[in-house]
């Protein structure tokens, strides 16, 4: 099975575009998932927004976080 993403732009065709593909034979229209993003996605997506921090030991962490 081949899988094919379309973006529309113009939400107004989006129903006609549904019944055109649904009507083709061994085309099937599936609703849209949006997919959770795992801890790794996450913390990486940190990193390149610059979210991180920095301690030279595990001191200096507790004496930051515990005065905030």
């Amino acid at each position: 099975m081949t899988e094919l993403i379309i973006e529309v732009e113009d939400k107004s065709i989006l129903a006609s575009l549904k019944k055109i593909l649904s009507n083709l034979d061994g085309v099937k229209v599936r609703k849209n998932t949006t997919r959770k993003k795992t801890g790794i996605e996450l913390a990486l997506e940190d990193v390149e927004a610059g979210r991180v921090s920095e301690w030279n030991s595990v001191d200096e962490m507790f004496d930051t976080i515990l005065e905030k």
